[in-house]
């Protein structure tokens, strides 16, 4: 009898101690997965910044020149161009945050609110903002839902990392010499001193009714020079630029 106690007892302590590691094995995961979350979401906080991580619904304009050694970028060309429906009105968040569409030059148009200046330079090539070299950052709609916001690509014109940036904000009638690193951090509408009046109001076009009223988004928060060279340029070299702004034609709530 003592014989058959003893073991029963054995075989309770062996059941417990297996249990006991299972279970320690359990929390060993847990906590694995757990840590695996916690860097993986303190890695998209530390390389993407705040309207890339949380983006909000925006839709406004500014123009935009760059002119590198004298040469100036034409944004009308392909490789900074999308695809883009028209006339598409829509509540949803824009898959891409900045874009050039309609084969027009200098109008960059912004549909998520707080976009800098730094991004929307990276998004075409010239990093001065850090994080990943490829893209935006991380949209982080939830901890199940965390997408890449691609840069559209490096096509700007490749520089020296010592060229020295000039940028100008204005217009034909007069203009200003800006501070490059303010473009660089400073959400748009801080920056040109202009409040976005996006949501606008939807209005009637002549022979439309109020219900077939398309939203007027003619939404243009200012413009920008920017010369990449070694000298600053001339009075002559930005009154030039400014006297050369693109029209901005009537853009309805989708463009």
């Amino acid at each position: 009898m003592n014989v058959g106690i003893r073991t029963t007892q054995k075989n309770m302590v062996g059941s417990t101690s297996k249990k006991h590691t299972v279970g320690r094995v359990l929390v060993g995961l847990v906590s694995l997965i757990l840590l695996a979350v916690l860097l993986s979401v303190s890695y998209v906080f530390a390389v993407s910044p705040e309207p890339i991580r949380s983006p909000q619904l925006e839709h406004s304009h500014f123009r935009m020149q760059i002119i590198v050694d004298g040469q100036a970028v034409d944004f009308s060309e392909d490789q900074f161009q999308i695809e883009y429906i028209p006339n598409q009105c829509t509540g949803d968040l824009a898959a891409e945050p900045i874009h050039f569409h309609d084969a027009r030059d200098q109008i960059v148009h912004i549909h998520w609110a707080n976009i800098t200046g730094g991004m929307v330079l990276k998004n075409y090539g010239w990093n001065y903002i850090g994080g990943t070299p490829d893209s935006l950052g991380y949209r982080l709609d939830d901890l199940n839902n965390i997408k890449t916001v691609p840069i559209h690509g490096a096509v700007l014109p490749a520089i020296d990392d010592t060229t020295n940036i000039f940028i100008y904000s204005g217009d034909e009638s007069a203009y200003v010499k800006k501070d490059f690193k303010d473009f660089l951090v400073t959400d748009l509408e801080t920056f040109f001193g202009v409040e976005s009046n996006f949501p606008a109001q939807a209005t009637a076009t002549d022979g439309e009714s109020d219900g077939d009223a398309l939203i007027r988004i003619n939404n243009l928060l200012g413009n920008v020079v920017i010369f990449a060279q070694d000298e600053e340029p001339t009075e002559q070299e930005i009154a030039s630029r400014f006297n050369n702004l693109v029209e901005l034609s009537d853009s309805t709530c989708g463009g």
